[in-house]
């Protein structure tokens, strides 16, 4: 291998996709995508080049399972928004052009007990940020479920309990844009 080429050698990670792109005929395109979503998050693996071993998605019950958990969209009273990115000029093709903003909330945890655990607790929720940035960065269709995901923002938002291992959970916020067929809503219609 040439000078020029490692240094533009695209990065490649091995997931373990856990969760089918499509889980079955008829699935809303929007459960689809975190179905997605969820399947390439829990086969992020410290041995592919991750800061963490993820395996917990979805998971509302903190108690089971190693951090990091997450939660792709939970239910906190924030609604989610889907916004249709079609032209004003009339119908331009056979499917909608369609943008959504998922949230993804990290549940932090440090390995012990901390007399400073809102502070210390930031680098690890940040580590777990910089895993979704490189896995979103290189699975950026999901493996074919949207036509991109990007990343839009992120908030560490302390817990009212003052535990000293649990202190913060970091709250992300990812921009999806997908294509939906007009005649078969459920049917991703992008190439």
């Amino acid at each position: 291998m040439s000078y020029e080429s490692s240094i533009i050698a695209p990065l490649k990670l091995q997931c373990v996709i856990t969760a089918p792109v499509f889980p079955a005929p008829g699935t809303p395109i929007l459960d689809a995508i975190e179905a997605a979503m969820a399947g390439l998050i829990a086969g992020m693996q410290i041995a592919n080049g991750f800061n963490f071993d993820w395996s917990i998605v979805n998971e509302q019950d903190q108690t089971i399972g190693d951090f990091p958990r997450c939660v792709i969209n939970p239910t906190d009273g924030r609604a989610d928004l889907e916004t249709s990115q079609d032209t004003t000029e009339g119908l331009g093709s056979l499917d909608y052009t369609n943008e959504v903003i998922y949230t993804i909330l990290i549940n932090g945890e440090l390995p012990a007990f901390s007399e400073n655990p809102l502070f210390e607790i930031r680098f690890t929720l940040r580590q777990a940020l910089d895993d979704l940035k490189m896995l979103f960065g290189e699975y950026l269709n999901l493996g074919g479920a949207c036509d991109n995901i990007m990343y839009a923002a992120s908030q560490i938002e302390p817990l009212a309990q003052n535990d000293g291992q649990r202190a913060a959970q970091l709250r992300t916020f990812w921009k999806v844009i997908y294509s939906q067929d007009r005649l078969t809503p459920s049917q991703y219609a992008g190439s």
